[in-house]
């Protein structure tokens, strides 16, 4: 069998365009398993005895004969893809890519893959998917916090926007895709929970709706309600790789699909939903109102709404009934630069980074009172690190790889986080 490739481009986002620059976060075609984190080992789960994955890596075609890597629901996984089961998987079948606090306030992100289902039914949710956008998502999930007494704050993090997509026939107005801020009963977004007779846990790949509702039934839809229902487009395939890019803006979502097979160029614009920042409420309505063309605003914000600043991972979640292949995610942001050429320019308060761009090398002038510091590149790799004794330092970056770094400056009281890059 043939296999042939695309490659991918990431939209360039009409706001900021002129301004801004696009950094890739996290680029995975799954040729190994090294850049994304595994949900499915943080338990013992199924007849296992030790922590066992419930993915492989495989190469998967169409029915055009476009093949890629994929990542892939194990046998083992589906079989026990329940959550109600001690044994089961409960709903972990998901795995995080993280990276250093990204703040949407004037930046955009792209999140882009590719999916593919075995088979598609005419009802429930054997192969539906998740995708959320986390913040506060831990830099480490422990060993068997699954099975923690539920007490522990949000051990797998906390979804700030998300979307989902089912595998049924027929699809378009039957709302079988949606999207959605937050989650959960909790203004902060929270992931489902088990409590019943067969023990107590995390559903870390289960998302209700803004205040426990089911995102499928029947309510008013947002910003009337709190999700936001697919319109009359088909994504699920099981002949074809779909494409799909989630666009987050500042205060808008969009969701674009195409077949994988095609150029860019051919997406179509499936789901939007305006996210106004926090303001005036007649402002923020009055922005619903005109963004989703309503007749007149509405009468208050949808239950529980919350607008995300900061965001620092994504869950990609996979419900075990029926195959279902990701492929080729790529997660890419944009900044505004806050410096020309190798002139300073202050970032916020005290904390100065130049050159920026940097090219040899980047040097940055402290605040008062700073402690310590770190770079991390948005790959997660820790560049630098250390204790501070003066008032500024110097890191030659020849051998660093080009792209967004974070560094990070910690006082007594507080800590501060500014973006760079490395050319």
């Amino acid at each position: 069998m043939r296999f042939f490739f695309t490659t991918l481009v990431v939209f360039t986002f009409i706001s900021l365009a002129s301004q801004a620059q696009y950094q890739t976060l996290i680029s995975d075609d799954f040729s190994d398993s090294l850049k994304y984190h595994d949900l499915t080992q943080k338990f013992i789960w199924g007849t296992n005895t030790q922590p066992t994955s419930g993915f492989r890596r495989m190469m998967k075609a169409d029915g055009a004969g476009l093949g890629f890597m994929s990542l892939n629901q194990t046998d083992s996984a589906r079989k026990y893809s329940g959550y109600i089961p001690a044994n089961s998987v409960k709903a972990s079948i998901a795995v995080d890519y993280r990276f250093p606090k990204f703040n949407r306030s004037n930046d955009s992100m792209s999140i882009e893959f590719d999916v593919l289902w075995d088979n598609l039914v005419s009802g429930g949710n054997p192969g539906r998917i998740v995708i959320a956008l986390m913040h506060d998502l831990p830099a480490e999930i422990p060993f068997n916090t699954i099975n923690d007494s539920l007490n522990a704050r949000a051990p797998f993090g906390r979804p700030a926007y998300s979307f989902r997509i089912l595998n049924r026939i027929p699809q378009g107005t039957n709302n079988y895709a949606n999207m959605m801020y937050g989650g959960g009963r909790d203004r902060d977004g929270e992931f489902e929970k088990f409590s019943g007779a067969t023990g107590n846990w995390w559903l870390p790949g289960f998302i209700s709706g803004p205040g426990g509702i089911a995102p499928e039934s029947n309510i008013p839809e947002y910003p009337l309600g709190p999700v936001k229902r697919w319109g009359p487009y088909t994504i699920a395939s099981a002949t074809r790789w779909k494409h799909v890019t989630w666009k987050i803006f500042p205060e808008k979502l969009e969701v674009w699909i195409r077949s994988a097979s095609q150029p860019w160029g051919n997406d179509t614009l499936a789901l939007m939903m305006v996210t106004p920042k926090p303001g005036p409420l007649n402002t923020m309505l009055t922005t619903m109102q005109q963004g989703h063309g309503l007749a007149a605003p509405p009468d208050s914000l949808p239950t529980l709404y919350n607008w995300f600043e900061e965001v620092n991972g994504v869950r990609f979640f996979m419900n075990g009934g029926n195959p279902t292949y990701f492929a080729n995610v790529s997660i890419k942001g944009s900044y505004l630069p806050t410096s020309v050429g190798g002139e300073k320019e202050n970032l916020t308060g005290d904390l100065l980074i130049y050159p920026n761009p940097a090219s040899g090398f980047v040097a940055a002038n402290f605040p008062k009172h700073a402690e310590s510091y770190q770079i991390v590149s948005f790959s997660g790799q820790v560049m630098a690190s250390g204790s501070l004794v003066a008032a500024s330092s110097k890191w030659d970056t020849r051998t660093w790889p080009k792209g967004m770094y974070a560094l990070t400056v910690k006082t007594k009281n507080s800590t501060v986080t500014k973006r760079f890059v490395v050319n």
